[in-house]
């Protein structure tokens, strides 16, 4: 629909021309005394250029700096004699034609024009053009197809941070499949590309390739890697580059492909755009004026993704006013793409100070108007993130209003300096109920030395929501002034309010611990301590008063553990990790037998970090405890204590108890680590007679992948009691190999049980399962059956050939 749009209002500027009886058709832009003129030729090409020029036109506009006309020629096989446009009256001309060749005047003209120091910008396949034209070629630099060739000059790439030039023979001109891909300026020192970002993300185009020229006085200002997955080359490529010829400067870039997509993704990309006009200024003026965007799609990913481009939708920059003005009727609920606009527009905009400068005014403006709340709470997120001093008399004013004050709260919470913090405190004493809760919470949040004493007195309101928020807030500050607030008011207090208070004072308390004020730490949490609260605030007291103990921490930790405050303990044995070292644990350890269950339970486990002799028989011993849990919580400590001494006790624990105990003491044996644990193992399967011992021996063999131990599982599996002989075929199920199957089928062939003849089926199955080559699973069992003759036998093997597939 907006290609037919554009031809149609390209045709009426091309009947304007004809009836201004014009030899050649040229629209003509309104004067203006201080812009640079410039010239689109086109009228023919193998792409859409009745879509490119006017876009092109109107890119150039855009700037300001341009007052653009377009010369048409001929269509294709029409008279080109009567196309001779005045190039000698624009400093610039942009060639967007691949057509006819010009009539020798009119090549004469252009290439005089450049000499004495026109400026020109070769746009996308404009480099197709005249491949016998030597002047022509000079000026463009590179180009490609019409049947050029190693005799049209190099081909020329960028490799090892410096232009090569390739004389080998080829094709000039390929591009592989339109995509979307990653520039690189390799000179951000020249006018166009100075400012620019040295990676960024170009909308989907034909990435040019092979292009091959003179290349006289040509300079690479980016290039872009011809991925061979998209069909390209494997080099990066040259995009953008500059030429000088006689006096004349020269532009070229390859991007900007119109045509099968309307619009197009190439010519709406911002990066496409903005090279476009600044190189167009610097040929035409050698400097370049313009401001860099703030929605240039950089990236700084070394592989880009597509999700980096960043398109302009009518090809030129988005209208915050517009945005604003669509965005100020938004409705909660409603489909909010235009918040998601408004969003991608200050996100791209916020780079530099006077960009986040006007997107801030604009959104001022906006709560200043008529929106609806939800475009006004939209318009509180952004400024949270880029307001500023100026932000703050709007949202003052909206602070204590019942309907804006949590928009506004949002948005001030961040804006930093003094001025922020007295809106704050000025909304504190004039509001109320909710609203005022709410900026409690703020000066809470922004820790508001100020507000302290106003705080202060609403610990005291006869709303205790307000009460509490306050408490709260003060806790949040916690300067040595709320500090002396709280503390009044701890034991003035109760219920609900009184948690807080000393929830706020655990705060104070850590905020002069990290000031290094530890004596004043030490004072709060004493009382805490002393006071009747709640258990979770003085167990959080009494951690606090270890931390600020310093070098008496581990006496404090033994104190406690020797009371009988056992709710204290849960306190004092978090903290024996970070207090106590290896040299110093075994003080812990003798206390061990004396605490209650509860802290028994609760020690183990840290125990279990340390590695020292006299903390594992400490906890060896504690596995005879009288109370299960203890021998349970023991048990699990071994795990990662125990070493090869405690094979045997575990596997006795796991062969005489049941339940979580057998669990406990079978998972610690199944987990030890240590380099002699197998080994331990295996000897206490052959010394040992015990069958339940065996039991459990041959049970953690399997489980812990112990393939050393494969002779002895088959030994057992023949010559054990039945409940052994099929733990044995099931831990060879785990580690036996595609080479033990003749082994496992005798053993199958041996039984008389169909019990075990039915697990070993399965051991069989499951090892012949692992190999790779499925014809070959069933080998072992065919080759058996071959020498079988019973008929018992022969239907054991049948079994298990169906259960191998």
């Amino acid at each position: 629909m907006m290609k037919q749009k554009i031809k149609i209002i390209f045709i009426l500027m091309l009947t304007f021309g004809l009836l201004s009886g014009m030899a050649f058709r040229i629209m003509t832009a309104a004067p203006a005394s201080t812009a640079l003129k410039a010239l689109v030729v086109t009228g023919q090409n193998n792409h859409d250029w009745e879509t490119s020029s006017p876009i092109l036109k109107q890119i150039l506009e855009d700037t300001g700096l341009f007052e653009v006309d377009i010369a048409s020629t001929p269509p294709r096989g029409g008279d080109m004699e009567s196309f001779n446009p005045d190039f000698a009256s624009y400093q610039l001309v942009v060639l967007d034609y691949n057509g006819d060749a010009w009539s020798a005047q009119t090549q004469k003209a252009f290439k005089d024009y450049v000499k004495e120091g026109g400026g020109v910008v070769v746009y996308h396949a404009a480099n197709n053009a005249f491949p016998g034209w030597r002047d022509y070629n000079d000026i463009i630099g590179l180009g490609g197809w019409g049947n050029r060739n190693e005799t049209s000059g190099p081909y020329v790439f960028w490799k090892d941070s410096k232009m090569v030039r390739d004389l080998s023979p080829g094709i000039g001109g390929h591009h592989g499949y339109q995509h979307d891909f990653l520039v690189i300026n390799r000179d951000t020192t020249h006018p166009i590309t100075r400012g620019l970002p040295r990676k960024w993300m170009h909308a989907k185009d034909e990435l040019y390739s092979l292009l091959r020229g003179p290349a006289k006085n040509l300079h690479i200002l980016a290039t872009a890697y011809s991925d061979p997955r998209q069909g390209g080359t494997g080099r990066d490529e040259p995009i953008l580059f500059t030429v000088k010829y006689g006096k004349g400067r020269i532009f070229h870039t390859v991007l900007g492909h119109a045509g099968e997509e309307i619009p197009s993704p190439a010519m709406e990309c911002v990066g496409f755009i903005v090279t476009f006009q600044r190189g167009a200024e610097w040929t035409a003026s050698s400097k370049v004026t313009q401001k860099i965007p703030g929605d240039f799609p950089a990236t700084n990913r070394d592989v880009s993704t597509p999700s980096d481009v960043r398109r302009r939708q009518g090809f030129r920059p988005p209208s915050l006013k517009m945005i604003l003005k669509e965005a100020a009727a938004y409705e909660y609920g409603q489909d909010d793409e235009i918040l998601s606009r408004l969003r991608d527009y200050i996100q791209s905009y916020i780079d530099t100070p006077e960009s986040r400068l006007y997107c801030e005014e604009q959104l001022l403006s906006l709560l200043n108007s008529n929106a609806t709340l939800a475009a006004k709470m939209s318009a509180c997120r952004h400024l949270r993130v880029l307001g500023s001093r100026m932000s703050v008399p709007v949202l003052e004013k909206m602070l204590i209003q019942k309907h804006t004050s949590d928009m506004a709260r949002f948005a001030l919470e961040k804006i930093s300096g003094v001025s922020a913090d007295r809106a704050f405190i000025k909304g504190l004493a004039i509001s109320s109920g909710n609203v005022r809760i709410g900026i409690i919470s703020s000066l809470g949040q922004r820790k508001v030395q100020d507000s302290v004493a106003a705080l202060g007195k609403l610990i005291h309101d006869s709303n205790s929501a307000t009460a509490v928020a306050a408490a709260a807030a003060l806790g949040q500050i916690a300067n040595p002034e709320a500090f002396g607030i709280l503390s009044k008011a701890l034991t003035r207090t109760q219920g609900l309010l009184q948690i807080q208070v000393a929830a706020s004072l655990l705060k104070c308390a850590e905020q002069f611990h990290t000031q290094k004020n530890l004596k004043m730490a030490a004072d709060v949490y004493k009382k805490l301590l002393n006071t009747k609260i709640s258990l979770t605030t003085r167990q959080a007291a009494m951690k606090g008063m270890i931390i600020a103990a310093g070098n008496d921490a581990r006496k404090m930790i033994l104190d406690v553990l020797k009371s009988k405050d056992k709710k204290m303990h849960i306190p004092a044995i978090s903290m024996v990790r970070d207090t106590f070292d290896g040299s110093t644990i075994q003080s812990v350890c003798a206390l061990l037998p004396e605490l209650p269950a509860t802290s028994k339970i609760q020690l183990l486990p840290v125990l279990s970090h340390y590695k020292e002799q006299a903390v594992l028989q400490m906890v060896i011993n504690v596995t005879k405890s009288k109370e299960e849990m203890v021998r349970i919580a023991a048990l699990h400590a071994l795990k990662k204590l125990g070493d090869a001494s405690c094979v045997n006790l575990l596997a006795q624990c796991a062969a005489r108890t049941d339940g979580t105990e057998r669990e406990a003491a079978r998972n610690s044996l199944w987990g030890l680590k240590g380099g002699d644990i197998d080994q331990a193992i295996i000897i206490n399967l052959i010394r040992n007679p015990d069958p339940d011992l065996q039991y459990e021996l041959i049970q953690s063999i399997g489980e812990r992948r112990i393939y050393g131990a494969k002779s002895l599982l088959f030994d057992r599996a023949q010559y054990s009691n039945p409940k052994n002989r099929l733990m044995a075929i099931r831990a060879l199920k785990i580690i036996a190999a595609p080479s033990d199957l003749p082994r496992l089928l005798s053993l199958l062939l041996a039984s008389k049980s169909e019990v075990e003849q039915n697990e070993i089926g399965n051991t069989v199955s499951a090892v012949a399962g692992r190999i790779s080559q499925q014809n070959f699973r069933a080998y072992s069992v065919k080759i058996m059956l071959e020498s079988v003759k019973e008929v018992k036998g022969r239907c054991a093997l049948y079994r298990v050939l169906g259960k191998i597939g």
